[in-house]
């Protein structure tokens, strides 16, 4: 899709916006899209950490609840963030 040549890579993938501020995602690639703030960047080796905070979650409706993974441990995505 990103090395083609076509000048609209997007041509023919379902994506839409997200609300807070209007960044794009692909529909059929997310169950969830969280926009964050980045608060932090730490450079690590060759690595840079970067550390947001969430301000806004997108989800589909019709999609399942999104699994999160985090401290060795998998979580859903709470219903009162989304």
């Amino acid at each position: 899709m990103f090395a083609s040549h076509c000048p609209d890579r997007f041509a023919g993938t379902r994506w839409r916006t997200t609300a807070l501020r209007q960044l794009p995602f692909l529909v059929d690639a997310a169950h969830a899209v969280s926009e964050c703030r980045v608060v932090r960047m730490d450079m690590v080796g060759d690595h840079t950490i970067v550390v947001g905070a969430v301000e806004a979650v997108t989800t589909e409706d019709a999609d399942p609840t999104p699994l999160l993974h985090g401290l060795g441990r998998y979580k859903v995505w709470p219903k009162s963030v989304t």
